[in-house]
């Protein structure tokens, strides 16, 4: 997580070796340890060809609190306040752990997430003014996204969290 790096794990599907520790992930797909590392491998060492048009890759990684329509796979609810209306600050950044959030209007559900976007909490019935801790203490050491849906849309902001 701390260096956007790939990480590969073994289950015990294949019958072989000692038991392994049940995935913590919430979803994941059981193929061959050699197909996994010829695809991880693959990923890391296809170069295109030279006259091969690649398109524009939007990664839509907030360098700070920005707005972003909402994927159509979003578990969010369309229901929010109305776009440009919220006004929200977050601080320390860097944090060591705890951040305090507040918004200055009602708002069901704050996401926050890690930068692949798996969703790691979710704050719900903020309310104007009120001041919310949210611990990242447990978490490893890396960068994080705050998320707000707002409207057709999310507002976003990262913070980032880092040990001593």
């Amino acid at each position: 997580l701390a260096t956007n790096g790939t990480y590969t794990f073994i289950t015990d599907h294949s019958g072989v070796g000692l038991p392994h520790i049940e995935p913590s992930t919430d979803q994941y797909d059981v193929g061959s340890l050699n197909a996994l590392l010829v695809r991880v491998l693959q990923g890391f060492t296809y170069m295109p060809d030279c006259r091969q048009q690649l398109p524009e890759l939007a990664l839509d990684y907030p360098d700070s609190v920005v707005m972003a329509p909402r994927d159509s796979i979003s578990p969010v609810p369309e229901s929010g306040p109305a776009p440009g209306t919220v006004k929200w600050s977050y601080f320390p950044n860097p944090t060591s752990g705890q951040v305090t959030i507040t918004v200055d209007a009602a708002v069901q559900e704050l996401y926050l997430t890690d930068l692949s976007g798996k969703v790691l909490q979710v704050i719900k019935d903020l309310r104007p003014g009120h001041p919310v801790q949210v611990d990242l203490g447990a978490y490893a050491t890396g960068i994080y996204l705050i998320r707000l849906p707002v409207g057709a849309g999310w507002v976003s902001g990262k913070v980032v969290l880092q040990r001593g």
